[in-house]
């Protein structure tokens, strides 16, 4: 069943280019591979090198769907919208009484 996938940049070194790393954020079965890395790609933006990492990641394991992104600052989240999916929305307060007192 899928969870979350994480994705991570991973900055280039001595030996290795710049990277991306998709990660299942769950606990896993034992000996299944729940990680992929891939190489950075030049011709992409970041949020392309991003979603290329998790759609292959998701697709090695058989998660179809349509998945969606949220920004976690130094990573991003992907998660499957299926069948029966739920959002839920909190008003930024901040922006609200702004907006009141003009």
């Amino acid at each position: 069943m899928p969870v979350a996938i994480k994705t991570a940049y991973l900055g280039y070194t001595n030996t290795r280019s710049s990277r991306v790393k998709a990660s299942v954020m769950d606990s896993g079965r034992p000996g299944e591979q729940r990680t992929l890395t891939l190489n950075w790609d030049h011709l992409l933006d970041s949020v392309g090198n991003h979603e290329a990492a998790a759609k292959a990641l998701a697709e090695r394991l058989g998660w179809a769907g349509d998945w969606h992104m949220a920004d976690g600052g130094d990573f991003y989240v992907w998660v499957r919208a299926g069948v029966y999916s739920h959002h839920f929305t909190i008003a930024d307060k901040r922006a609200e009484a702004a907006t009141n007192e003009r």
